[in-house]
């Protein structure tokens, strides 16, 4: 049986399988680990040294895991990250009553 990749959210942080990190983008390796950081708490989300987290010009995050990877986050609990290159990116939520769209806080 194929293992697939899904989708997976922690919070207000939704991860997408990607086959590989964007061509003609720079991307910055970030050392620091934070995925992102919490508006509302100050927690954050962070990946484990088995990840590698990139940023690019538009500041998105990458995140590649070249084996099963974790990330954590104080509130939510622990997240495992199947091997691969996944698209990080905030969520958003939309007002059924004025159709306003706005990100979700954490």
């Amino acid at each position: 049986m194929k293992h697939v990749r899904v989708q997976m959210a922690q919070g207000d942080i939704l991860l997408s399988p990607v086959d590989a990190l964007p061509k003609g983008v720079e991307l910055k390796r970030r050392d620091d680990r934070i995925v992102a950081r919490g508006e509302a708490t100050g927690h954050n989300h962070a990946v484990t040294e088995e990840a590698v987290l990139f940023e690019d010009n538009q500041g998105r995050a990458w995140i590649v895991a070249e084996k099963p990877a974790l990330l954590s986050h104080q509130e939510h609990g622990t997240l495992a990250i199947d091997k691969g290159v996944w698209e990080v990116a905030r969520q958003v939520q939309r007002d059924p009553f004025t159709g306003l769209v706005s990100r979700v806080s954490d």
